[in-house]
């Protein structure tokens, strides 16, 4: 979610956000970067299991796996907090 700004990929909601499979599992889609995006219960619910295609849906940004450097930049200025004791 993180990696998708905590954003619905189809609407651009920020709210009752959930994962969805592009390619639904039950289809043979996988838990992957490429294959899992952001999205609200609504449009995951009106997608179902069918692809975003067929359910008439556009994807605002191809989900992908984020680089090294791009990771980092997600995680840049969270910590959790179990580690302060150990880094200060």
């Amino acid at each position: 979610m993180k990696r998708d700004h905590f954003e619905c990929q189809y609407c651009g909601s920020t709210k009752n956000l959930t994962l969805d499979h592009v390619l639904p599992r039950s289809r043979g889609g996988d838990s992957s970067w490429s294959n899992l995006l952001t999205a609200c219960s609504r449009c995951n619910h009106a997608k179902g299991h069918r692809t975003p295609q067929e359910a008439g849906l556009t994807i605002r940004q191809q989900p992908k796996k984020p680089t090294l450097s791009g990771f980092l930049k997600l995680s840049a200025g969270t910590l959790d907090e179990n580690w302060h004791a150990y880094l200060h």
